[in-house]
């Protein structure tokens, strides 16, 4: 193609020499006198060699005038047309040759200038995107840790399920015997739950969004394995809407799961004890209350008679006693193995524990020297309870009066210390503290003190 360039340049100077050549000869020309335009028109008719010769030397002259104009224009031109494809190209740093004829030279500044523009800009563009890249990973970062401290498993999916974050419970929660696969970024969502229930709860979503609820939540239980059984709840995760007729769909969802199979079986367990109670009571009062009517109806029977009806009174008795005791163990039982200890401050468990005591005793109590930095792993309700139900033994049985309250560190342990003004407690008086039941003034509970204790790992001395 340069080639062809090349010669279109030389047949074009050489076009020019030769209109030069004709219009200076026709110049020549127009200046003779007659006599003398007829003498020079046989000259040039007798000198044909001259003028192939001067033919010959005009396309000489031509190529040298060709190859001067192609250095200096046609390739400094061309170079600087390569260093601005290069430049917009891929390498923002390369420069221009500053080569050539002035105005080339100009130009090749003026390109440089542009260039220098054009990488300034690409360096703030690519500065900007790792910055964002960066600020996305801290992002990225601090809901993994948010996600992390949940107490449920947690994740985060695309509008078409696919699985874009997830926590440590999550991972455990699908890792485990029952589980139907293991989860994973990329993952479908689909391949853990069954499709059709998420769909539904997604459904739904969609409806409550049209309908112009701020922040709907799907609730749905799933049974993804043999020993799985978890409520989900979905929240969904909206974004800019893309299609103008859908303005309402989510870009995407989060699914908070718990495993309740132990609680609904807890439940399961729970109405099964109180059936049986029901039953067993029914049956015991029915001879129980037949019983006494014989009695009551007929008081001339004998005292054979007698006597056995008042048997059948005592064993019923008897037995829908043990049937209490069984049902009271039973769910006393069920109590213990809900345990649910959280992480707090020793300190608000004694301003709950003594809020406890004002609200349901009526009686005033103090803070004494309490570490404020000390945290413990305590079920908060059940220990409150115990607190309030060993300040109620101490003011009714001992007439205990100004409570107070001690906490101070114990090796990996916290000490919370009661003292009070009033008599001392015997061992009489601990030891049926520790096994009898929990209870304050309008309340009931089925665990004891030692029950507590026991289940912090904790010791109680007086």
């Amino acid at each position: 193609m340069s080639r062809l360039r090349f010669l279109a340049v030389w047949v074009s100077s050489f076009a020019l020499l030769a209109a030069a050549a004709a219009g200076a000869l026709y110049a020549v020309y127009a200046v003779l006198a007659p006599e003398e335009r007829q003498v020079f028109s046989r000259l040039l008719a007798s000198g044909s060699d001259i003028l192939f010769i001067f033919g010959v030397a005009l396309f000489a002259a031509g190529g040298f005038l060709a190859d001067g104009l192609s250095r200096a224009w046609l390739a400094p031109v061309r170079r600087l047309a390569e260093s601005t494809r290069l430049v917009a190209g891929g390498n923002p740093a390369h420069r221009a040759e500053l080569r050539g004829p002035a105005e080339v030279r100009e130009l090749a500044a003026a390109v440089n200038a542009l260039a220098g523009r054009h990488e300034a800009l690409l360096g703030t563009v690519e500065e900007r995107i790792h910055q964002a890249h960066a600020d996305l990973d801290a992002e990225k970062s601090r809901l993994a840790a948010l996600m992390s401290e949940l107490a449920s498993s947690v994740v985060v999916c695309t509008a078409d399920g696919r699985i874009l974050l997830y926590n440590e419970h999550a991972r455990r929660l699908f890792s485990g015997s029952g589980a139907p696969g293991y989860i994973g970024l990329g993952r479908s969502v689909f391949s853990l739950l069954d499709r059709p229930l998420v769909v539904h709860a997604l459904d739904q979503l969609r409806d409550r969004l049209a309908q112009g609820e701020t922040s709907p939540v799907s609730v749905f239980l799933a049974s993804p394995g043999p020993s799985l059984l978890l409520r989900a709840r979905m929240v969904p995760v909206m974004g800019t809407a893309t299609e103008p007729a859908h303005p309402h769909d989510p870009s995407g969802f989060v699914l908070l799961m718990d495993d309740v199979g132990e609680d609904v079986a807890s439940l399961e367990q729970r109405d099964r004890l109180i059936e049986q109670l029901i039953e067993s009571t029914r049956v015991s009062l029915a001879s129980i209350r037949a019983a006494a009517e014989n009695l009551e109806n007929f008081p001339q029977m004998s005292r054979e008679r007698q006597a056995q009806f008042t048997a059948i009174i005592g064993a019923e008795a008897q037995r829908l006693t043990g049937e209490l005791d069984q049902a009271t163990r039973g769910h006393t039982d069920l109590a213990r193995s809900h345990w649910s200890p959280e992480q707090m401050r020793v300190a608000d468990l004694v301003a709950v524990a003594r809020r406890r005591v004002e609200a349901q005793l009526g009686l005033a109590t103090a803070s004494g020297d309490i570490d404020e930095s000390l945290w413990v792993s305590v079920d908060s309700y059940s220990m409150a309870q115990a607190l309030c139900y060993l300040v109620r033994r101490i003011h009714d049985e001992l007439g205990g009066r100004d409570v107070r309250f001690d906490v101070a560190a114990s090796g990996r342990h916290a000490r919370i210390g009661l003292q009070w003004a009033g008599t001392r407690p015997a061992a009489a008086y601990s030891t049926a503290w520790e096994t009898e039941p929990l209870g304050s003034r309008g309340e009931a509970s089925p665990l004891t003190l030692r029950d507590v204790l026991d289940r912090h790992r904790a010791e109680a001395w007086y």
